[in-house]
Parts: structure tokens; sequence; C-alpha cells
């Protein structure tokens, strides 16, 4: 006769590990489970073999200073089951998610699963829960190695990406997630340039995204000014708070060539400050010399101004191939996110024309909370396939804006007594 008492931490209980309790009475064949709890270093490692019975389990806690790499070989067709998961997100029991697991693998023996199986945790404490699928519990099917590691090191602070071979930049533990309390920085540059009357850059092409939104973010700078586009530079920080699930980033980066007659305000830079009342771009440029355009425009409230209420904005764009946008977005920070409009040729079927009239709210204070330094920013992007519409046609990108100080006639009257 046997009593069994389980414990499992909860998501949100760090300093519980696990436990398994047992009493039996009158039961010579039972074996307890071994010594739960390991604490990983610098050497390899083993848990301890143990029989176990038919659809019996125990519970192993590793803890370490760093991160914990395991290796788990198959030695023998024996039915067994195990599961790795980091302890900070130990699941409930009853519950059917799978946070915070980092490997499993099925009771019954399977010729396509391969072994060693190599898992590497992004916290310093991870679960190893081993279940027996098999009458003779007389054969120990397994053997588990753990040593600590550091997995969660910052990509290095100065990567250079080669004019022939494009720069892979994965977030780390991509894909089964990025590790916490990371503050990564980069620099990335092109390779020395050579004599060439080309204009080069540096494309980024985002092939996954998937990071907490508004706690772990990717920083992107790309230096204007006097910075040459003959040898550009990508500034990158990667700044996270706590393990994620996540998958995490996978970037490319590569050298495109730039003819100077897509250059988007005359200049080597793409960004053009616009700080007048009222103010107006006309842009003409020829589709098939330029596949690929990022213009960006930062409109501010003049400084000798009083307080605007509102901005009106008028977007024309014509000629739009597949893959061009445009997108505003105000600087007005509403609890972590912005306030933001995208207009998509993609999504006009097969108008090659769009007007926009589109007002934005600067100053609304019983909507939002706003600073008053507030202001828009728009961005034009061009990334047209193979097959361009029109190509003999020039395509245009006309912008004008005005501020008013008037109140927005779509509010109350008595909102703007705040203001």
């Amino acid at each position: 006769m046997g009593h069994t008492l389980s414990s499992y931490p909860s998501k949100n209980d760090f300093t519980v590990h696990s436990f398994l309790l047992k009493i039996f009475l009158n039961d010579s064949t039972y074996r307890p489970c071994p010594q739960p709890f390991h604490f990983a270093t610098s050497s390899p490692q083993r848990l301890p073999k143990f029989d176990l019975k038919f659809s019996e389990t125990c519970i192993f806690s590793i803890n370490s200073t760093e991160a914990i790499k395991l290796t788990i070989n198959r030695d023998n067709k024996t039915s067994f089951g195990i599961k790795v998961l980091e302890t900070g997100n130990f699941p409930d029991p009853y519950a059917k998610d799978k946070e915070g697991q980092l490997a499993k693998v099925e009771g019954w023996y399977s010729p396509f699963q391969s072994f060693p199986l190599t898992v590497t945790s992004r916290s310093k404490s991870v679960s190893v829960i081993i279940s027996s699928s098999d009458i003779d519990h007389s054969i120990i099917p397994y053997a588990i190695e753990f040593v600590a590691v550091k997995p969660c090191k910052c990509f290095p602070s100065n990567l250079i990406v080669s004019r022939d071979q494009p720069l892979n930049l994965l977030s780390q533990g991509f894909p089964s997630g990025y590790c916490g309390n990371l503050n990564c920085f980069t620099e990335i540059s092109l390779e020395n340039s050579l004599n060439t009357r080309d204009e080069e850059s540096l494309q980024i092409q985002f092939n996954t995204f998937q990071t907490d939104f508004n706690l772990e973010p990717l920083s992107l700078q790309i230096p204007f000014g006097e910075e040459k586009v003959d040898s550009p530079k990508i500034f990158v920080n990667f700044t996270t708070k706590a393990v994620q699930d996540d998958t995490g980033f996978n970037l490319t980066i590569k050298r495109i060539k730039r003819n100077k007659e897509c250059l988007c305000h005359g200049t080597n830079s793409n960004f053009k400050i616009l700080n007048e009342k009222n103010d107006s771009v006309q842009y003409t440029f020829d589709g098939e010399k330029c596949p690929f355009m990022e213009c960006y425009w930062e409109i501010q409230p003049p400084k000798d101004s009083k307080i605007y209420h509102y901005i009106i904005i008028k977007l024309n764009l014509s000629h739009a191939d597949d893959g061009d946008f445009v997108e505003e977005c105000d600087t007005n920070f509403i609890e972590g996110s912005r306030g933001c409009s995208k207009y998509a040729s993609k999504n006009i079927g097969e108008i090659l024309k769009f007007l926009v009239k589109n007002e934005i709210l600067v100053n609304d204070v019983s909507r939002f909370v706003l600073k008053r330094d507030a202001f828009v920013r728009v961005w034009y992007h061009r990334e047209s396939g193979e097959m361009i519409n029109n190509p003999n046609i020039p395509r245009q990108f006309n912008l004008a804006y005005e501020w008013r100080e008037e109140p927005h006639p779509l509010l109350p009257k008595k909102r703007f007594n705040v203001i």
C-alpha cells in the first residue's frame, strides 16, 4: 500500500523547484527517486541512472550561475519519456499550455528521433521530468549529461558585411526564444569601399521578428547627416528584461546599389526635417531605376508658434507598385503605443493612384496624454518586385501639410478648455 504526494512550482513561484514524496508500506520492490537537486558547473556531470516502474515519474532540478546545456542520449529502444523545462516557466500540471518547454522525448522509440539531443536553457534553472513507459523497468534507456554554459553572449560589438555575402543576424537563442537581462549593442558596417561610382547602402530584411511588445525592443539607428552612403553603418541595440518564449528575430543584412536619381532629398541622407507651419514635397523618380527606396520626413511644429491643435497631411502617390506604402506616426505615446496610419498600394488593387487626406490630433488632451513638442513622422517605403507596372511612366510622391491652431471640428468645444 502506498501514498503519493506531488508538488509542482507555480508560474509565479520561483523559490520552489519540485519534489516527489512517496510513502510505501510493505513494498520491498519500491526504489525512491534519486537526489532531485543538482548544480551545474563548467565540468560535465550526469544525472543518476535508476530503475523506474511502469508509469512512474521522477523530477530533477538543475541550477547554475550560468545557463545549462543538456545532452540526452538513448542507450536502447526501451520506452521512456523526458521533458526539459525552464524552471521559472514550469507549467501547471493541469494546464494544456507548454510554456517554457525546451525539449520533449516521446515515450515510444522512434527511428526518426535523432540522438544525442542537445538542449540549452535561457535561464539559470531547468527541470527534467523522466517517466517510464515500459513494463521491464530493469533496463535504463537513457543517459543525460549537463554542464554550465554561456549561450547568452551578445553578438560582437563590430560586424562587417561583405559585398558578396549577406550577413545573417540572429537574436540570442533563436528560434527557441531569447535570453533575459541582455543589453547588446553592435555596429554593422560595409567592408572597405572599392573604386566604384555606385552609391552603396546596407539593406535589412526582416525574415522573422517576434519579441515581447514594448518590453524587448530592437533599436536600429541609421546615421544621417555627414555619413556617406559608400561607407554606411547601422547601429543595433537589443535589450531584454526576462526570459521569453517569443521566437526573437532573424535579420539578413546585405549590400545594395543606389542610383543617384533615387536619393530621397537630393542628398545622401534619406531623412529630412520639415518645421514650417505649412510645406509641401514633390518628388518624381523612375520606377525601374529605383526598385528600393526608404524616405523619411519629420514634421515639427514651428518653434515660434503657439500650441497647434492638429495637423492636416495630404499624400498623393501615383503609379504605385505592389511593394509601396506610406506610414504616418505621431510621437504622442499612449500607454506604450503610438498612433499610426498606413497606406499600402497592394490594398487598393488595380488602382494606380491614391489620394489620402489624414488629420492627426496633436493636443487632444481629453483623449490622450500628449506632449506639447509632439511631431509627426512620415515614412515612404518602396520595395518593388521584378514586374513593375507601367515602367515608362514616372512615379510621383507628393506630400503637403498644414498646422492649424483652431479647435478640431470633430471635437466638442468644451474639451479645449483644458488646452
